[in-house]
């Protein structure tokens, strides 16, 4: 979900000076302003979030889990997208500097990635998704689908297929004169399929999960509830175990569920904006490209804030990061008594 349809926005400045007033001017001033200035900050805040995931999904105890691995994949992508897309337009309104006019190859290639990032980040979170569900709702089945063997097969099967319905974006881009431009297809009818691509199945395939997987957890609640009603004091380790799996599930499903959402709430914007906007030919071209700047930063914001997202929804990823802060602080306090230790010794003999 990438159409740059803010080509000559300097120049689209000056003529509204004259040709829309006032509410025009503010329109493509507070635009710019935040291309600029929230971009970098969203840059940012993705990189650091997005290694702070990545070392704490990395430790031993969490990387064992196949939903972890996803979101492992799916931190790198983060990086990805904005480092491809979004720094490009950073560049572009801050410096006047456009990544994708060096030449037909830069073009062509950061065309590829800035489509094949945000695709690739989407189809992880449905496949961690499709995951999930299949843990919760087939828990015995768990045991032989939800490997970390098929996982990594899925990876790679999600890239060789991404980088093949992408692989046209290398022939029907143009660059001409200085201007790197899309071909009738790509003008035409990619927005549309990118727009089924990137939002409407992974959408629809992560609203159906998470319908069974929410379904399934108060089934299971209620079940647990009945039992533990029924269960004579004999077997209270048995409900002790199941009480911990259960924590453990409600856990890993919570986080899943709070970084859906995101990717819900954060994509839809930009996708209703390419669907209208043909509809609204018309209408302010300031106002329009505000409207454009304001869901597109949105978008990246999503892959911006899993960390946060982690944090808040899951008390394993909490528990883990302030173990490895607290093994940082001890390692640190080590080295430095070891440093004092031998300027001792050297000063003493």
């Amino acid at each position: 979900m990438e159409i740059d349809n803010s080509e000559g926005f300097r120049a689209l400045k000056v003529s509204n000076e004259t040709d829309y007033g006032m509410a025009t001017l503010i329109d493509t001033y507070y635009a710019d302003l935040l291309w600029i200035y929230f971009s970098p900050c969203v840059i940012l805040l993705g990189m650091i979030s997005s290694t702070l995931s990545i070392r704490v999904l990395l430790r031993r105890t969490m990387r064992r889990s196949t939903t972890m691995f996803y979101l492992t994949v799916l931190s790198f992508g983060d990086i990805l997208v904005v480092n491809t897309g979004l720094l490009r337009r950073w560049i572009r309104y801050a410096f006047e500097i456009d990544i994708r006019t060096f030449g037909p190859l830069s073009c062509k290639i950061h065309v590829f990635m800035t489509y094949f990032s945000l695709q690739f980040t989407a189809w992880i979170l449905v496949a961690v998704t499709i995951d999930r569900c299949i843990s919760v709702k087939l828990p015995l089945r768990a045991v032989y689908y939800c490997t970390m063997r098929r996982s990594r097969f899925v990876v790679v099967f999600i890239t060789f297929l991404l980088i093949m319905v992408n692989g046209h974006l290398l022939f029907t881009t143009d660059f001409q004169d200085g201007i790197c431009q899309f071909n009738s297809f790509s003008t035409i009818a990619w927005p549309f399929m990118d727009l089924a691509l990137y939002c409407f199945f992974p959408f629809s395939i992560m609203l159906i999960c998470n319908v069974i997987i929410i379904r399934t957890i108060i089934k299971s609640f209620e079940r647990f509830v009945t039992i533990k009603e029924k269960t004579s004091p004999k077997n209270l380790s048995n409900e002790a175990n199941a009480r911990r799996q259960r924590n453990r599930n409600s856990n890993m499903t919570a986080m899943l569920l709070a970084v859906n959402i995101s990717f819900l709430v954060c994509t839809l914007p930009v996708s209703v904006y390419y669907i209208c906007e043909e509809f609204f030919m018309d209408a302010d071209p300031s106002l329009m490209n505000l409207l454009e700047t304001i869901s597109s930063l949105l978008m990246y914001m999503n892959n911006a804030i899993s960390f946060f997202l982690y944090c808040l929804s899951g008390t394993k990823f909490r528990r883990e990061l302030l173990k490895m802060f607290k093994r940082t602080t001890k390692e640190k306090t080590r080295a430095r008594n070891y440093s004092i230790e031998s300027i001792s010794s050297i000063v003493d003999s």
